[in-house]
């Protein structure tokens, strides 16, 4: 089984960016709570997410996801095949 970010490569490299999107979208939208904090914090991209470990606690589940789909949308390194 691929990891997340290995699929997410695949994906990327098929230049697809709705089935990107639609897989992506689906993918985080099935995330744990733990699992969206933990790759919030350790999500490489243009920029840093640089949360308080208070602020992404107290926030839902809903806006950590929100978060964390507009960081792999907006956000990678290499939108031309590098992995977010």
């Amino acid at each position: 089984m691929f990891s997340f970010l290995k699929r997410l490569k695949v994906l990327f490299k098929r230049k697809k960016p709705r089935d990107f999107f639609e897989k992506t979208a689906t993918s985080i939208a099935t995330m744990e709570r733990t699992e969206c904090i933990r790759r919030i914090k350790s999500f490489k991209g243009k920029w840093a997410l640089d949360f308080t470990d208070d602020y992404l606690n107290d926030l839902d589940i809903n806006r950590l996801r929100h978060i964390l789909l507009a960081a792999y949308m907006h956000g990678p390194k290499n939108p031309k095949g590098g992995s977010p």
